[in-house]
């Protein structure tokens, strides 16, 4: 087991990256977070590798401004449920290896205005290939939850403390996750652009188990119905074409963007 962890005063956002063995996405991601952190003393950057076997660890220990650890784990949940325990911040916020802040300095700014109580949503950005899709926005107060991705809610760390990630669920806990917390607990949509995700990932390829699981587990009849017809329509066409269709329909095409 690799393990270093640098033990930091409290911060009041603690940024987590999951990753394994995915060393151009972490750096990508690394690079852009380093812009949140610059002339910040509030953020902090929390790795969690799952015992990567290439080029991370060489570069996770050239970096001295991240805290993290490395050693393996069951799946990207169990990882994430690993971050909560270990962050430091009063707010959480995942950026997973590959992903980005669509504005760096944003975040930044917006870290200094969090008071510990409520649940931020924000719009985000998910590229696939040379295409840029958007969350919509939103003129009423709150979207479907549906149409929120992980990376771009900004939560109190006592919250996900007290509902961790789901790990009988390897694809799609998060979906859960958000289901079950944002109907229990306050929380505010704004507008602006806060992640960018790069899809095609886990995801893209949910398995019979892990739909049923969803199913059995799921509170929305309507997100059960959804995940029965996405199921059968990835058995017909693959997930890769199911995953371009749904991306037609569900998000906004965004032109003329400049993703950095």
């Amino acid at each position: 087991m690799t393990k270093l962890l640098n033990h930091m005063n409290k911060k009041n956002l603690t940024i987590i990256t999951i990753t394994k063995n995915n060393f151009n996405g972490l750096k990508r991601t690394i690079e852009n977070v380093r812009l949140v952190l610059d002339g910040s003393e509030g953020v902090e950057h929390l790795v969690i590798d799952g015992g990567s076997t290439d080029e991370t660890l060489a570069m996770l220990k050239s970096c001295s401004w991240v805290t993290w650890i490395s050693e393996p784990d069951s799946g990207i949940y169990d990882a994430m449920n690993k971050g909560i325990r270990l962050a430091g911040g009063n707010y959480v916020v995942f950026m997973n290896a590959g992903d980005t802040f669509f504005s760096p300095s944003f975040v930044r700014n917006f870290s200094l205005l969090l008071d510990g109580t409520e649940i931020y949503a924000f719009r985000g950005y998910m590229t696939f290939r040379d295409h840029v899709y958007g969350t919509p926005r939103q003129s009423r107060a709150r979207p479907r939850v549906e149409e929120i991705i992980h990376q771009s809610i900004i939560c109190p760390t006592y919250i996900l403390r007290a509902n961790p990630f789901n790990l009988q669920h390897p694809i799609s806990a998060d979906s859960l996750w958000k289901e079950q917390v944002l109907s229990k607990y306050k929380w505010t949509y704004r507008n602006d652009v806060l992640s960018v995700f790069e899809l095609g990932g886990l995801s893209s390829s949910a398995s019979f188990r892990s739909t049923w699981l969803y199913l059995k587990h799921s509170n929305s009849p309507i997100e059960a119905a959804k995940h029965i017809v996405k199921f059968l329509l990835r058995c017909a066409f693959g997930p890769k074409a199911l995953f371009r269709l749904i991306f037609v329909f569900k998000y906004d095409r965004i032109k003329n963007v400049v993703i950095k």
